[in-house]
């Protein structure tokens, strides 16, 4: 018999935790849990066979009930599915349990974003579209296709832009400064508050699937760029720079460097994110990289609730 329950995540069984956080990043029980800065809780949902968890899927809640909105993942990240390799169900059989059993729980809203199309959603669920543009970079001579772009990255060698992992004991004031200028040039809040950097950083420096880095020019902090390995795909997730540094080209150094070097670590796919509606410039320089447009879909429930608010 199957049945399907929700619990914290940090109550999923000591014994299974490393099996599923190695399965993927944003099934990680340690990454889920970054967003407790954010007054979000961690929770899993399990499907038991008998007594035995044979699958999991971690995500966030938000909000008191009865307005609770579940997210797997949130900020543009995707829902994961851990399967028991064990287990007779193959991943879409228990994707469709998980879901049905997530329909059935009373939140207000609730998003499963299946970047790797593996839910059979139904039971209510509305299905919206939506598309990134994805890079191969499996060829061991990759680089990108566009010519002025490649002349920009031997600019950036040329200007001494340099590329390390980001150190909050050396960067944390100087970031936490960038972040702030450039959310106040797109005129909007910062996303993230400082402690979700501060928990993020320290998760990095023992998470290899985290790639945090930082590029500086003549010792000056010009870029900060955050990637997210999950699998063969590697996903470009959260980027500031200073604009008075656009001269040496470093996020573009930055882009191409830490490319190069996820391709040579077995990473086959560059995943350079959703494109804001409008933002056709943005769109237009992900192409430049190769980019092809790649679709998948977000599955959205709504309670009664859930759509008034």
């Amino acid at each position: 018999m199957m049945i399907v329950q929700r619990m914290a995540a940090s109550a999923v069984p000591t014994e299974l935790q490393p099996r599923i956080n190695s399965f993927s990043l944003y099934a990680s029980i340690p990454f889920v849990s970054l967003w407790k800065t954010m007054s979000g809780t961690p929770v899993c949902w399990v499907l038991l066979e008998g007594t035995r968890i044979v699958a999991a899927l971690p995500g966030v809640e938000f909000r008191p009930h009865p307005f609770t909105c579940f997210q797997a993942m949130v900020d543009g990240l995707y829902a994961r599915i851990w399967v028991d390799e064990s287990s007779s169900l193959n991943m879409t059989e228990a994707a469709g349990y998980i879901s049905h059993a997530l329909a059935m729980a009373g939140y207000a809203r609730l998003y499963l974003t299946d970047f790797e199309c593996e839910f059979p959603v139904s039971h209510g669920f509305q299905r919206q579209e939506n598309e990134t543009l994805v890079v191969d970079i499996s060829n061991p001579d990759w680089e990108p296709p566009d010519a002025t772009l490649r002349s920009e990255i031997r600019k950036a060698g040329r200007e001494g832009v340099t590329v390390e992992p980001y150190d909050s004991g050396r960067h944390r004031k100087r970031f936490l400064e960038l972040m702030t200028s450039t959310e106040h040039r797109h005129k909007r809040p910062p996303k993230y508050c400082d402690s979700f950097f501060d928990a993020l950083a320290l998760l990095a420096e023992q998470e290899r699937r985290i790639r945090w880095v930082i590029g500086e020019v003549d010792g000056k902090l010009a870029a900060s760029h955050i990637f997210l390995v999950d699998g063969a795909s590697v996903l470009h997730w959260q980027v500031y720079f200073d604009k008075n540094f656009s001269f040496a080209k470093p996020n573009q150094y930055i882009l191409y460097s830490m490319t190069r070097q996820l391709a040579n670590e077995g990473v086959t796919r560059l995943n350079l994110g959703m494109s804001p509606p409008g933002a056709e410039g943005l769109a237009a320089y992900k192409e430049k990289w190769g980019a092809l447009p790649y679709a998948y879909p977000t599955y959205v429930h709504r309670s009664w609730l859930g759509k008034l608010l």
